[in-house]
């Protein structure tokens, strides 16, 4: 039979042999016997790369029955099974307890939520063949064309999905490959299946995925580009979860609590404003020989009502945006997207 012809389902946590010169070219040949033509391996999913082969051994067929020399786990081969769809292989079905610790020595999931999603069923025609924790999921967004994108299921909970995009999405200059959406199974007139992740406003966030800064400086580009209420909106969302760069007066950052930091305050006219950096690169020349310190949105915005500005200005020296004094409240009440993911 051909691995293209099987279920995953069937496919994982089982033994395969196949002809060695099926896979000549993805592993290294040295590790065959010169009088050996078929291999052995454990076929299981890899969360991350899908369907995979970890060679075990070589071996040949003597008769009836397979005969294979002793593994050597240090050998190990790990192939991906994408690719190999039409190459022909048969289970190996005869107990042997040489190759339990080899097995045993591969790292599986055991992630409750990801075995549970393996198990339904509906999401078979959304799945990648080869990769089953990816599915494509129909990406809708207001004021943009719906568009289909590869995502990795990693969670689900609450009658939804939660995953991360395999690929940047087209219709957004904000979402990138690898950030994580929250996607539901619907059903449509026409009967089928459909897996559909609404990016209008954000619904999850991660620590990681905020970390660099990157993030909330496309937003702010993102709305610079085009002022609607929904982009507006995605700012504020992004902006109460990030951490900001803000130099300080203090001689020291060491021995200086929060409450006594003394920012540097840009004027302009009569009005003061507190100002912040997505990263250190987004500093002038001054404000980089300045100390600084890193402040989460809330105790940002607990800093500027300290001192009294007229607002906080989020990379004033590239591409700024200013959150005024009568928005604080509104962005200190919003509730927190982020989340774990691990």
């Amino acid at each position: 039979m051909r691995f293209s012809e099987v279920d995953f389902r069937i496919l994982d946590d089982t033994m395969i042999v196949l002809p060695a010169a099926e896979l000549k070219d993805a592993y290294d040949t040295a590790l065959v016997s010169p009088e050996n033509d078929m291999l052995l391996a454990y076929c299981y999913i890899d969360h991350l790369k899908g369907l995979t082969l970890a060679v075990l051994t070589s071996g040949r067929k003597e008769g009836e029955r397979f005969v294979f020399d002793d593994p050597d786990t240090g050998k190990t081969a790990f192939i991906r099974l994408s690719g190999l769809g039409e190459c022909e292989f048969e289970f190996y079905e005869e107990d042997d307890d040489r190759f339990f610790d080899a097995v045993s020595a591969i790292s599986l999931t055991e992630d409750e939520d990801l075995l549970m999603t393996r198990s339904m069923e509906f999401l078979d025609g959304s799945r990648r063949q080869f990769d089953p924790d990816v599915v494509n999921v129909l990406l809708k967004r207001k004021n943009a064309p719906d568009e289909k994108c590869p995502v990795r299921i990693v969670k689900a909970d609450d009658h939804r999905f939660i995953g991360t995009l395999e690929e940047t999405p087209k219709q957004s200059s904000v979402y990138r490959a690898g950030d994580p959406v929250i996607f539901f199974v619907s059903k449509k007139e026409d009967g089928k299946i459909y897996c559909i992740a609404d990016l209008t406003f954000r619904s999850i966030m991660t620590k990681a995925e905020l970390e660099d800064g990157s993030v909330l400086k496309n937003t702010i580009h993102a709305f610079n580009q085009d002022q609607n209420e929904n982009s507006f909106a995605e700012l504020l969302q992004v902006l109460r979860d990030s951490e900001l760069w803000i130099p300080v007066k203090n001689d020291t950052l060491l021995s200086a609590n929060e409450k006594d930091l003394i920012p540097g305050l840009l004027q302009r006219n009569d009005y003061y404003f507190l100002p912040v950096f997505t990263s250190t690169a987004e500093m002038g020349d001054g404000a980089k020989k300045q100390p600084r310190t890193r402040l989460g949105m809330l105790k940002t915005i607990e800093l500027a009502e300290k001192n009294e500005v007229t607002g906080i200005v989020v990379n004033p020296f590239t591409e700024p945006f200013i959150l005024q004094k009568k928005l604080f409240k509104d962005v200190a009440s919003m509730k927190s997207l982020l989340m774990k993911l691990d």
